[in-house]
């Protein structure tokens, strides 16, 4: 092979991979990896890991140390994390001709960028969740509401002080006595952010605004992202927006269900978090008197938050016996599983940049019914594809359910009209090209 024929090597940085971490960004950079593999293109994966490298579905993963230093002001973006020099020495052995990040944090973020781009090395960053842009993480205002998105200091410091378990009315007292410059107890990760709660807030945007700043692609999974960046004055050197595919998988096993003296198949997949709203649609469903529909819901409780707000879920199901807990959906049990799916519920309180399961219902031709906010209603059109309800009203969300249970040829109709545009490999075609700018 000549150099002129030799593959680019594409590094791809993430906070986190297959197997020991299961979300979007790892299905994101797994599926985005084979199709540019099938390119004129070298893909790797780095991670911050203690593990030695390995193999995920023949993508090779590298690993540097992950950073261990706490304090507040690598939390902040002030001082470097304590793995520069294991990442340097990942990024010089790999010499990678482009290195894509897909998280921002403390083992991937303006110091690693600096390390990068002092080896002339591009760099296009990725952003998938919320979290790179708000420091709650969600966009979810008082962990209740979906936020304006305006980053503005003293609002997201409230924002911030509620999330770590205090009280609206005392975060905003302790907000409004605070002052930018102050120090006191600034060194101490926790109660150091309590009291100086702005100026971390006014360190981490400024952290954010640098990182994105100084990529040389900014690249958005939804449009509401981009709005976001827009209006909220950060600079970037250029922005795209590229988002998610579809699998375009294969056949369509099964018929939709339209007969009255059959039961409808509702179905409920995804993580068990309090902003993902299943608990609304429990609420919702047990509100709804009809023996002929059944929900089914798929999903893994991991953390101990998870396994707390299943505990609860389940509780507030268990005399309901039109309700089931399916366990989790795997490659060996996807396609029976959702060939059975009759309608696909996302009742997420939250911005979503995806999800990705509203994709893989689309590739099922399963309509889904959805929240009206972010990256879902950018997916779904009302009354076309899907329908939408207003975000965290059980009213509403019911009304779509009974909808659909009084008007069941409605299901194969929505079916029909599913023709999502943006495959699997549209989007590797979209970063072939965006590479070839740079490298």
């Amino acid at each position: 092979m000549t150099n002129s024929e030799k593959k680019k090597i594409i590094l791809m940085l993430s906070g986190w991979y297959f197997p020991e971490s299961v979300g979007g960004t790892e299905v994101y950079i797994k599926n985005l990896s084979k199709k540019l593999n099938d390119k004129n293109y070298e893909v790797q994966v780095a991670i911050p890991s203690l593990k030695k490298e390995y193999y995920y579905e023949d993508l090779k993963v590298n690993c540097y140390k992950p950073n261990s230093d706490n304090n507040v002001a690598v939390l902040r973006g002030l001082s470097p994390p304590d793995n520069l020099i294991s990442f340097a020495d990942l990024i010089k052995r790999v010499n990678p001709d482009i290195v894509h990040i897909h998280t921002l944090g403390t083992d991937s973020g303006n110091f690693h960028i600096n390390i990068i781009k002092e080896l002339s090395i591009p760099v296009v960053l990725t952003i998938h969740v919320p979290g790179v842009l708000c420091p709650r993480g969600s966009f979810l205002q008082w962990g209740e509401v979906p936020c304006d998105r305006t980053l503005e200091v003293n609002k997201c410091s409230e924002c911030l002080l509620n999330s770590r378990g205090i009280p609206k009315f005392l975060s905003k007292a302790l907000v409004a006595i605070q002052r930018n410059e102050s120090k006191f107890l600034a060194d101490k990760p926790k109660i150091g952010i309590t009291f100086n709660t702005k100026k971390y807030i006014e360190d981490w945007f400024n952290n954010m605004k640098l990182s994105i700043s100084r990529v040389d692609h900014v690249v958005v999974v939804s449009e509401w992202l981009a709005d976001t960046i827009k209006d909220n004055s950060i600079d970037y050197k250029a922005l795209s927006i590229s988002k998610h595919g579809i699998a375009k998988s294969g056949d369509i096993k099964r018929l939709h269900k339209n007969t009255d003296n059959q039961k409808i198949s509702l179905s409920y997949i995804g993580r068990f978090d309090h902003i993902k709203g299943l608990h609304l649609l429990i609420e919702s469903f047990r509100n709804i008197r009809s023996d002929m529909v059944n929900l089914k819901i798929y999903g893994s409780a991991r953390t101990g938050d998870e396994k707390k707000y299943l505990e609860n879920i389940i509780s507030k199901s268990k005399n309901d016996k039109r309700i089931f807990f399916e366990g989790e959906i795997n490659d060996q049990n996807r396609d029976e599983i959702m060939n059975s799916i009759d309608v696909l519920i996302v009742p997420s309180i939250c911005y979503e940049t995806g999800p990705l399961v509203v994709l893989e219902a689309f590739d099922y031709k399963i309509p889904v019914i959805g929240s009206n906010l972010g990256g879902i209603s950018e997916k779904i059109e009302n009354n076309k594809t899907g329908l939408t309800f207003e975000t965290g009203n059980v009213k509403s969300l019911q009304k779509n359910i009974q909808k659909i249970i009084d008007n069941p040829d409605l299901i194969a109709r929505l079916s029909s009209n599913i023709n999502y545009k943006i495959t699997t490999d549209q989007v590797g075609n979209q970063m072939d090209e965006l590479y070839r700018k740079y490298c």
